[in-house]
């Protein structure tokens, strides 16, 4: 599946799937761990700010399109800043990236990674980041072979 698939720029006739594939996201990230919680009203309407997020410079949507009608992935990237006091002053992340099931080790979500790096290049970058769960042992190991290292270890405590 992962060789015939097309990757290709996000359009506005994607949003739906777009919206159905991030609902997915949410979903399987949730379950994942219970500190991940999620705003339904923004992620429910994901869709409806595609068409902006397609628009602005500062953000790259790739889709995987087998070309039958329903996306098997997308990876949604930007350039962020960092505060004056770090280096470099900007950086790629890599805000999210979500295959289908079906798509998954076939090497389409690699390729998607590997047109958001030339584009992240093309943007004068040279640093990407991404933030990844610690309880998913499947999408770490993906980054890693994707040769991304460990960085920056967040903790969460809760006060309530």
């Amino acid at each position: 599946m992962g060789a015939e698939m097309a990757v290709r720029r996000a359009t506005a006739a994607d949003a739906a799937e777009l919206g159905r594939m991030q609902r997915a996201f949410v979903a399987h990230h949730e379950a994942l761990d219970p500190h991940m919680r999620f705003n339904r009203a923004v992620t429910d309407s994901f869709q409806e700010t595609v068409p902006g997020l397609l628009a602005e410079g500062r953000h790259l949507l790739l889709v995987a399109d087998p070309g039958t009608g329903r996306l098997a992935g997308f990876l949604w990237a930007m350039v962020r800043e960092n505060p004056p006091m770090l280096l470099p002053p900007a950086y790629g992340y890599i805000v999210q990236t979500w295959t289908e099931e079906a798509a998954r080790r076939r090497g389409v979500a690699a390729r998607m990674v590997e047109e958001a790096r030339a584009w992240f290049r093309q943007q004068g970058l040279d640093v990407v980041k991404l933030h990844v769960l610690h309880r998913n042992p499947g999408g770490r190991a993906f980054w890693q072979a994707q040769g991304f290292d460990e960085f920056f270890h967040e903790l969460w405590h809760d006060l309530a």
